[in-house]
């Protein structure tokens, strides 16, 4: 409840919300329709390339097991482009300037909790506890399955 008890800015409010969600929701749309265009100009331009590379080095007996899957790698690279992960690097700048207008809301919002039912709402500490937690992560994943 708002410390004014006042509906119609309660009201204002949720429609404020509600229409930036709107608003993020259309961006979110709009960047993944560009980076689905940019990941289909990447291919579109190398297609050929990789396609005759690959038909070159199987007709001179040159070809590996892992070089003749050049086309396949090719569309990884593209799905990777249009992926959700890579977006997520370029939002990465901006988490300094988020940390920064929790601060602004309140400091000691960023620092400690400001409510006992929920402690780990802290915005730094649990960044700096996803971050620390990722890498292991990370380092597992990429390590080769043991049959």
């Amino acid at each position: 409840m708002l410390g004014s008890r006042s509906l119609e800015t309660l009201i204002a409010l949720s429609v404020l919300v509600a229409f930036l969600y709107g608003c993020m929701g259309i961006l979110n749309f709009v960047r993944g329709r560009v980076m689905g265009r940019v990941g289909a100009r990447f291919q579109a331009r190398l297609d050929r390339r990789v396609f005759f590379a690959v038909l070159k080095a199987t007709t001179l007996n040159r070809a590996t097991r892992e070089a003749s899957t050049g086309l396949h790698d090719l569309e990884a690279v593209q799905r990777l482009i249009t992926s959700s992960a890579l977006m997520a690097l370029f939002d990465l700048p901006f988490a300094p300037l988020f940390f920064l207008g929790i601060f602004v809301f309140h400091p000691m919002m960023g620092i400690r909790p400001h409510s006992r039912p929920q402690p780990d709402g802290l915005p730094v500490k649990t960044a700096c506890r996803l971050f620390r937690q990722s890498i292991p992560r990370a380092v597992i994943a990429h390590q080769p399955i043991a049959h």
